[in-house]
């Protein structure tokens, strides 16, 4: 009988622990992760981020063209020098530094989507909402990929309509 009971914990702790275990690797809600964090993806995302590294892909539409993939961190970083996310009243905004003196460019209102997998962001300038797929977001690491659809100047010397795909990578200091 002794036996039997302690055999009996011994596989509801099994059972326990591999519940635990489904549950935990299921928390990933991001492709790059992290697997598990205890701070919320609000608090994750606020602080200073400066990019590290910007690869933009151009894929023609309607053409034959090959698409080019090109290195665009040093122009992404003139452009965007850094991004603040804060929180004021509940309600979380970007702010957009620009250029080499960090001077403030603009404050945009912005907030996840249902899904949580996106940060849309409401421009303030040109009223048109950025979605940044979320690829990774630590307290210190923010990866974000973004699709649009625009003329782009190619390699070749043509301008052609392109799906444009921006992946971001951003450090928070």
């Amino acid at each position: 009988m002794f036996f039997y009971i302690f055999k009996k914990k011994i596989i509801m702790r099994e059972i326990v622990f591999l519940f635990c275990t489904l549950l935990i690797a299921g928390c990933n809600k991001y492709p790059e992760g992290p697997a598990f964090s205890l701070r919320s993806k609000q608090n994750r995302l606020k602080g200073h981020w400066y990019v590290t590294d910007a690869v933009a892909e151009n894929k023609p539409v309607n053409t034959s063209i090959a698409a080019q993939t090109k290195n665009i961190t040093k122009q992404y970083a003139d452009t965007y020098t850094r991004w603040q996310f804060i929180e004021e009243d509940g309600e979380l905004f970007q702010r957009v530094y620009q250029g080499t003196g960090s001077s403030f460019f603009q404050t945009n209102v912005c907030f996840f989507s249902e899904d949580s997998q996106y940060v849309i962001v409401e421009n303030s300038w040109n009223s048109v909402n950025d979605s940044l797929e979320i690829l990774r977001l630590t307290n210190k690491e923010l990866w974000v990929k973004s699709v649009r659809r625009e003329n782009v100047f190619l390699d070749s010397g043509q301008t052609v309509l392109c799906d444009v795909t921006e992946t971001v990578k951003w450090k928070n200091f």
